[in-house]
């Protein structure tokens, strides 16, 4: 239960702080993901930090009782997941794949559902309710 509110807290201030960059500079955001797309050492280190932040997640947090908890475990995996795809999908099924998140829409909508689901967490961790 400690685990879960401490990296509700976490997870949800990042959460806030990264839906409010979308929704405040789109154009930058997807300025910086089309030029992940092009950079491979980009990716390989996106990758790498993804794929440690989603281990240390699914390895002390693999919880589904509560939705927080939930919420939380499912982040974990796929943050283990995008790290795995950055790191093995060769540079033209990658820049195929981020082609199909480049809709500014895509960005609207992402941005306040990471805002809502933060604000959730954070919330939630904090006791806010």
């Amino acid at each position: 239960m400690l685990l879960t509110l401490f990296l509700a807290r976490v997870i949800g201030v990042y959460m806030i702080i990264g839906g409010a960059a979308v929704l405040a500079d789109r154009r930058r955001i997807m300025a910086a993901i089309v030029a992940l797309t092009h950079e491979r050492f980009a990716q390989l280190m996106a990758g790498v930090f993804a794929i440690f932040f989603g281990l240390i997640v699914v390895n002390l947090h693999n919880v589904w009782t509560t939705l927080p908890a939930s919420l939380v475990s499912l982040i974990g995996w796929l943050a283990l997941l995008k790290g795995i795809l950055y790191l093995v999908l060769p540079e033209a099924q990658m820049e195929k794949m981020m082609k199909m998140f480049m809709d500014r829409k895509w960005y609207l909508i992402d941005g306040i559902l990471v805002l809502l689901v933060g604000a959730y967490l954070a919330g939630y961790g904090y006791a806010l309710w």
